[in-house]
């Protein structure tokens, strides 16, 4: 009965809580996403101009409609643009038009290319993609998790995940692309 709640909570922002019994619990909630929790986009044209720069972007491909609203909910909380491309297409869209902060990947996209086929072809034109590449998958077959790791992704992690180990992989992406950045203007 819970995860039904919060599967409803978060597709579609609203939900009635009832007893065990089914009666109504007297409890209703309803949830507006704040604008900068950007909806799903439909084509990466659709995306005129990027993020705020103040805020550090992260690009999530996930077909799931529910996690990928609770995961762009949970990162504009803690002070992340996030943006969800809902398929393979969008995505490699999404990412020849801009360079993210941090993305998060699906391995299994439905109909289509996998993630990590996304990831590699988007890696020819930004070699550090991977670096700052975090997986998602259900799928925890041996042969996923080789694909997976020959990516060189930063990390990977198997749902069901806690939104705090993402959180914690995601703040690993954008402080260590901060620590390169600082190295490196150093160097110059």
């Amino acid at each position: 009965m819970f995860l039904r709640w919060i599967t409803n909570f978060v597709a579609d922002g609203a939900t009635d809580v009832t007893g065990r019994d089914g009666r109504d619990g007297g409890l209703s909630l309803l949830y507006q996403p704040p604008p900068s929790v950007l909806s799903v986009v439909q084509r990466s044209s659709a995306m005129t101009s990027p993020p705020a720069a103040s805020r550090p972007t992260v690009l999530i491909i996930e077909d799931e409609q529910a996690i990928a609203r609770c995961l762009a909910i949970f990162l504009d909380k803690r002070g992340f643009d996030a943006v969800i491309a809902p398929d393979a297409s969008v995505a490699q869209g999404l990412l020849g038009v801009q360079r993210w902060d941090v993305v998060i990947v699906d391995q299994l996209l439905g109909r289509g290319p996998k993630g990590d086929e996304v990831i590699e072809l988007a890696a020819r034109r930004d070699p550090g993609l991977m670096d700052r590449t975090i997986f998602i998958t259900g799928d925890i077959t041996e042969e996923t998790h080789e694909r997976i790791e020959r990516t060189g992704c930063h990390a990977s992690l198997a749902k069901p995940f806690s939104l705090l180990q993402l959180h914690e992989k995601v703040r690993e992406v954008v402080d260590g692309a901060r620590v390169t950045v600082v190295r490196n203007l150093r160097q110059a």
